[in-house]
């Protein structure tokens, strides 16, 4: 497919370069006005992702099972140190609740979870990745999105072909030139049938490995793209073409093996 000229700046960047920040906190350990993400457990053993955007004491966000990878909806406040965060099913019925502080400087949060339903409760602890700037109606604003779902439909279908080796899904979805690790040292690929022929050079073993642990939901963005996967294995932007085109491209794939190791990480 021939690619239109890209008339947008690109910056590809590493992990190390994220839109990460921990400069705004406010008194209650979270940073207002933008997004708090975090990870942690629910009885020492369910792994959860939960996202949670906080202003003038109202917290809206989400949390998902990495199991599932399906959001769940949070609604709450915060007062000082202390959140209260109530979750709803598809109904919008509320369903449970986390009660919970952050304990130190760095974010983390401990506290109960609590079922409504049977009062069945269990302790949950998580620890903040970063914050990120964003609306709760668009988190991938500042990257120029039209919608948070339009995004995560694109990662999640980039992840299935890539796990799933459907080359020439995930070479229709990149833009050229892209420079990439392949058979020893650093390339770049010009189109999608050179992206197709090394394939298997790009998205090696360890580094497939790494796709699978990214969560195509509650991606970090900000004006440099967006980042698929926490520690940037994957950047996504919107590029322009013809000069009416706007299409969300993969315009970063950070597969050089000192990375992956490091993104195999927990």
């Amino acid at each position: 497919m021939k690619r239109g000229k890209i008339v947008a700046c690109i910056l590809v960047v590493l992990f190390s370069l994220t839109s990460t920040s921990f400069a705004a906190f406010s008194a209650s350990g979270l940073d207002e006005g933008r997004f708090n993400d975090f990870k942690g457990t629910i009885d020492g053993k369910y792994k959860i992702r939960m996202l949670l955007y906080a202003a003038n004491n109202e917290i809206v966000g989400n949390y998902f099972y990495e199991l599932y990878e399906s959001k769940i909806k949070l609604t709450g406040r915060y007062e000082g140190k202390l959140i209260t965060l109530f979750e709803y099913d598809d109904q919008g019925n509320q369903t449970a609740r986390f009660s919970g502080e952050i304990i130190d400087a760095y974010g983390r949060m401990k506290g109960v979870w609590q079922n409504l339903e049977d009062n069945a409760s269990y302790d949950f602890e998580l620890k903040m990745l970063g914050t990120f700037p964003g609306r709760p109606d668009n988190v991938y604003i500042d990257a120029g999105a039209r919608s948070t779902d339009e995004v995560e439909r694109f990662a999640a279908k980039l992840k299935n072909d890539i796990l799933s080796r459907n080359k020439n899904e995930v070479a229709a979805e990149v833009a050229y030139p892209i420079i990439v690790y392949a058979k020893g040292q650093k390339v770049t690929i010009n189109s999608e049938q050179e992206f197709i022929e090394q394939f298997g050079e790009i998205f090696y073993p360890e580094y497939v490995q790494a796709i699978a642990k990214c969560f195509p939901v509650n991606m970090h963005s900000s004006y440099r793209g967006i980042m698929f996967g926490d520690k940037g294995q994957i950047w996504l932007n919107y590029l322009i073409f013809d000069k009416s085109s706007v299409k969300l491209m993969v315009t970063g794939i950070n597969n050089h093996p000192e990375d992956v190791t490091y993104f195999l990480k927990d």
